[in-house]
């Protein structure tokens, strides 16, 4: 149970100076890795990007410079500092 003010402010603290682009990353790969714990699969980078590949929505996500293999690698060590999973 969050109190709604303090999840605003955490959710500013946290994100209010990330680039557009990357916190279109951001909840892409946060998806991501929640379908993939809901499959019981590793929550790897690797994974992310089979996933994101294997979907009719993100598939086209996958050529894009800010879904690079490094970006996601970041995403997901970034997310697993903020969230559990």
């Amino acid at each position: 149970y969050w109190n709604r003010e303090l999840f605003e402010n955490w959710t500013m603290e946290k994100f209010r100076f990330v680039p557009v682009k990357k916190l279109g990353v951001y909840a892409t790969v946060d998806y991501s890795l929640l379908e993939l714990k809901k499959k019981g699969k590793e929550l790897s980078a690797s994974n992310v990007l089979d996933n994101i590949s294997e979907s009719k929505d993100w598939q086209h996500k996958k050529d894009l410079p800010e879904f690079s293999p490094q970006n996601i690698e970041q995403a997901v060590n970034d997310l697993r500092n903020l969230y559990t999973y």
